[in-house]
């Protein structure tokens, strides 16, 4: 018996998933980085911590805003190969903008942006995709509130950067 093996490749083996294939999936799990750092910074709210002073309890606020950071970053860095990816993509460009806002009127700013976005997007764009982006143009909606209700005016930079 030989003990030579002979390997062929298969269309399916050289289709080896690359990140730029996940593009929706990493998209996903930045929308969820997005609820859980609100969702942070509503539960230290009510614990009644303030969060602008960066006080070691705090911690867990400042983690998830930079895990959000960090993935909208990733995101940001993978090149689009469709127009439902090139949404995606600008969204989480977006996002990144807002994450690292020094003023209200930058997140302000990136708001306006995601929403002329999703009124540009071509109508071939899948509707889930469209949903997806629509979630991400409603947490920067919601950054921009939660760093509102925080500063006493629109000039205040206390609590931003939100990922500093």
């Amino acid at each position: 018996m030989s003990k030579n093996i002979t390997t062929t490749r298969s269309r399916a083996a050289k289709a080896v998933v690359k990140p730029e294939d996940n593009l929706f999936d990493h998209f996903c799990e930045l929308m969820l980085r997005v609820l859980l750092a609100l969702e942070e910074e509503e539960l230290a709210a009510d614990a009644g911590w303030d969060t602008s002073v960066r006080q070691p309890y705090c911690v867990e606020v400042d983690a998830a805003w930079k895990l959000v950071a960090l993935q909208a970053d990733m995101i940001a860095a993978l090149k689009p190969r469709s127009a439902n990816e090139k949404l995606l993509h600008r969204m989480a460009l977006l996002m990144s903008c807002a994450v690292s806002a020094d003023c209200i009127k930058v997140l302000a700013a990136a708001r306006s942006h995601a929403m002329r976005c999703m009124l540009k997007a071509d109508k071939d764009i899948s509707s889930a995709v469209r949903d997806l982006a629509d979630e991400g143009r409603v947490g920067i909606e919601q950054m921009l509130e939660h760093a509102s209700a925080r500063s006493c005016d629109d000039k205040s930079t206390r609590h931003l950067p939100l990922a500093a």
